[in-house]
């Protein structure tokens, strides 16, 4: 079975997402550190 393309573009949203918010506390982790 081939999942629909708003299957496809819900989850590559949804990696974005999560990548984004990882990105974010890492850059967060990094700046507490240097302080």
């Amino acid at each position: 079975m081939v999942p629909s393309p708003e299957l496809l573009t819900g989850g590559k949203e949804i990696r974005v997402i999560l990548g984004y918010n990882y990105l974010m506390c890492k850059l967060q982790d990094d700046t507490s550190n240097i302080t």
